[in-house]
């Protein structure tokens, strides 16, 4: 599974000086640790702690949560064994399981006062783009309502 010198380094890159053991080196863009195991096999630090202090694999079927909601804790005492519904039932139990839109989606890449003058702007889809650093695609979502409908909706209001 991992070599004594893996696992060494891998020691090496916990913060333990809190209750959650802070993974200090690599991070996915998600916020959860990454350990390189060798060439393009890269694994997530939570579940290889979780493996090296259970002593066995985790099938694809299997999540490893953490209680304390920290993706970047590989603290063991934090860790628990599920399939996708404890994993689901745990993120509606922890309140994470609200979709962000608008402005509260910290991706958004515009206001919601700025989409609603892209309602109200006459100018090519192209143009508007270009003027707010975004994709066509973005404006036409917008101008098609098929995005921050319920957002513009309270603010013409």
């Amino acid at each position: 599974m991992i070599t004594s010198r893996q696992q060494k380094n891998f020691y090496a890159k916990i913060d333990k000086s809190s209750d959650c053991w802070e993974w200090t080196a690599a991070k996915f863009s998600n916020g959860y640790g990454a350990f390189q195991l060798g060439k393009g096999k890269t694994v997530r630090a939570h579940r290889l702690m979780w493996q090296l202090q259970n002593n066995r694999e985790i099938s694809s079927k299997e999540f490893v949560c953490h209680k304390c909601d920290n993706p970047s804790c590989v603290n063991p005492d934090h860790l628990f064994l599920g399939d996708a519904l404890v994993n689901n039932l745990d993120m509606i139990s922890k309140g994470r399981n609200r979709h962000l839109s608008g402005e509260e989606n910290p991706m958004a890449k515009l206001t919601n006062k700025q989409s609603l003058e892209i309602l109200k702007d006459p100018r090519t889809q192209q143009q508007i783009a270009d003027d707010y650093g975004v994709s066509r695609p973005l404006i036409s979502l917008i101008k098609n309502r098929k995005i921050r409908n319920s957002q513009l909706v309270e603010l013409t209001t």
